[in-house]
């Protein structure tokens, strides 16, 4: 584009681009699938929904009910879904 970077503004690109973060997760997700009776742990509610082929916000409706209303039935009449926020 043209812009021309001072060197205080390039030394902080480069801190940023030689970051090494891990990305802590701080929700679980615990599938239980009733068909073949194994539990699965899933380190986020991305990686659950992908598992079960279902949407985020169907297990976040799902928990949200979980709360309000103490009620837990199963996903697709399969999953039983328990989130768990650390």
């Amino acid at each position: 584009m043209g812009k021309i970077h001072s060197n205080k503004s390039l030394a902080i690109i480069k801190a940023a681009l030689n970051r090494k973060s891990v990305p802590i997760s701080s929700i679980e997700v615990e599938v239980i699938d009733l068909y073949i009776n194994i539990t699965t742990v899933y380190m986020s509610i991305h990686k659950a929904a992908i598992a079960i082929n279902s949407d985020i916000k169907t297990i976040l409706r799902r928990e949200k009910d979980q709360k309000e209303k103490g009620i837990n039935t199963p996903y697709k009449k399969q999953y039983i879904i328990n989130v768990k926020r650390k």
